[in-house]
């Protein structure tokens, strides 16, 4: 596995994207839920920025939630049809993804 780049101390993170519910583990099926969040992308109410964040979260049973988003000021802001998440300060590893 790769080495992080370095290691932050971060404060909280509001975000907002697409949600779904998978089996653990990679599903084809994230790549297609990226293609519909980019159709957001740049265009939500209050968003800070232009980095992009895949989160996986809610594990239980055997499955996930995993979410394309982007952070927002506000997630009161955030159209209805979206799923907010506020990940509470933390330290955070920062790898390097190269695509594929």
């Amino acid at each position: 596995m790769p080495q992080p780049l370095r290691i932050l101390k971060t404060p909280a993170l509001t975000l907002a994207g697409r949600n779904k519910t998978y089996k653990v583990g990679p599903d084809p099926a994230m790549k297609e839920q990226w293609a519909s969040f980019m159709t957001d992308f740049g265009k939500i109410e209050g968003q800070v920025g232009f980095n992009a964040y895949g989160v996986c979260h809610s594990f239980g049973g055997g499955e996930m939630d995993y979410m394309c988003a982007v952070e927002v000021k506000d997630a009161g802001q955030v159209p209805g049809y979206m799923y907010t998440l506020t990940i509470p300060s933390r330290r955070t590893a920062v790898f390097v993804h190269e695509g594929d």
